[in-house]
Parts: C-alpha cells; sequence; structure tokens
C-alpha cells in the first residue's frame, strides 16, 4: 500500500490537459438498461494493459462522468468490460478519481439508507440501503496499489460503481417492492418516450408533405 498524496502542479496539469483532450473527443456513449453490458461481469485489468491505453479511456470515462452530471461512472456503463470506475464526490471542485480492479475487503454491518441516481436509468431515482463505510483495494490513475476507507457519499458511489462491474445494478439493492415500483417506472418512461418519438416522425412527415405541396404549387 502506498500513502495517498496530493498530486504536485506538473500532474495536475497533466491531467487538465488529458481530460480537455478527452473531452475534444466527445462523450463515450451511455449504455441504458437493459443493455446486455449492465448484466455481465467486467473482466480485471492485466498489467500488460496498464498504459497509455486505458490512461486515454480512462479520461474519457472522466470527461463522460462531468459531461452528463454524474458522480461516478463504471467501464461496462460506456461498453468498456473491465474493471475499471472513476467518481468525484465533489465534481464541482474537481477531485476525479480512478479504481482499477476495485475490491471491497471490508463492509460496515451500519446499514445507511439513501436516494441514489444512475446515469444508465435516466430519470430514476430510488432510496437505496448500503454499508455506511467500507474498505477498498484498488489500482490507482499512476497504478499503485492503494486501500482506502470510505465513508459517506464516496462509499455509496464506490458501491455503486462496483455493482457495475460485476454485472448488477442498484435495481439490485433495492427492496422487491422498491424494484417493482422502479420497473414500473422505467416502463412508464419508455411508452412516454415512445409516444414522444411517434408525435415527432408523424410531425416530420407532415412538414415534408407541406413543403412538396408547397413546391408543386409554385
Amino acid at each position: 500500500m502506498t500513502e495517498n498524496k496530493d498530486p504536485n502542479e506538473a500532474a495536475i496539469a497533466d491531467r487538465v490537459a488529458r481530460l480537455v483532450r478527452a473531452e475534444r473527443t466527445g462523450v463515450l456513449p451511455l449504455r441504458i438498461w437493459p443493455d446486455e453490458a449492465l448484466k455481465s461481469a467486467a473482466a480485471p485489468v492485466n498489467a500488460e494493459e496498464l498504459g497509455d491505453q486505458l490512461k486515454a479511456i480512462v479520461d474519457r470515462m472522466l470527461s463522460t462522468m462531468y459531461m452528463t452530471g454524474g458522480v461516478g461512472l463504471a467501464g461496462p456503463q460506456v461498453g468498456y468490460m473491465k474493471r475499471v470506475f472513476v467518481m468525484d464526490s465533489d465534481p464541482r471542485g474537481r477531485k476525479p478519481r480512478v479504481f482499477i480492479n476495485p475490491v471491497i475487503d471490508k463492509a460496515s454491518p451500519v446499514m445507511l439508507s439513501q436516494i441514489e441516481g444512475c446515469l444508465s436509468f435516466p430519470g430514476l431515482r430510488q432510496s437505496v440501503q448500503r454499508p455506511a463505510q467500507v474498505i477498498v483495494t484498488y489500482i490507482d490513475e499512476n497504478f499503485q496499489a492503494q486501500r482506502d476507507v470510505m465513508a459517506g457519499l464516496e462509499a455509496r458511489i464506490a458501491q455503486h460503481e462496483i455493482e457495475h462491474l460485476d454485472g448488477k445494478t442498484f435495481l439490485d439493492s433495492m427492496t422487491p417492492n422498491q424494484r417493482a415500483y422502479a420497473l414500473r417506472e422505467i416502463t412508464r418512461a419508455r411508452k412516454k418516450d415512445a409516444v414522444r418519438g411517434r408525435s415527432s416522425s408523424i410531425k416530420k412527415e407532415a412538414v415534408k408533405a407541406a413543403k412538396k405541396s408547397q413546391r408543386r404549387r409554385r
């Protein structure tokens, strides 16, 4: 285990430059439930994969997380099926953290309920009960082994994202009644989207027909 230290100015400048480059390449497409990627366990990152390519993927994940208003994002949510997630419990302060091959070594017996959302479940928010504190071992963005005690929002984000790496979602941490309610809300939202889509398609066809009619009259 290595001690967590504040990065120096050069490291900060390098991270900012990388994030700017990542933002220019655009947001990674999010996988929306019930996409199969969200139901499949991610594979561990091998030692030979710890390099510039992984850093580039992590930077794009961070850029996507910030640009979509999230506080955490796991690899499977963007189709990257490796055990990697990023988080920032204070995105306004921009303090990104990277977790490679994270493992929860120990969880507190004290449980807390809190409202959660998920980028892969647009518009859905539900109370989820989780351990108040966890101990997580992982490899950081500098490819150094770490072991952190996490509490509060950080602990909640870490548990939520590690679920994604295990092929699960926060639906699996809900009570049966909560899950049933959430699924009803998802179904309702899809029906609304389908109606909007059909309405939009009808309007487009009507506009096209009107334009054709105008051209004929001319």
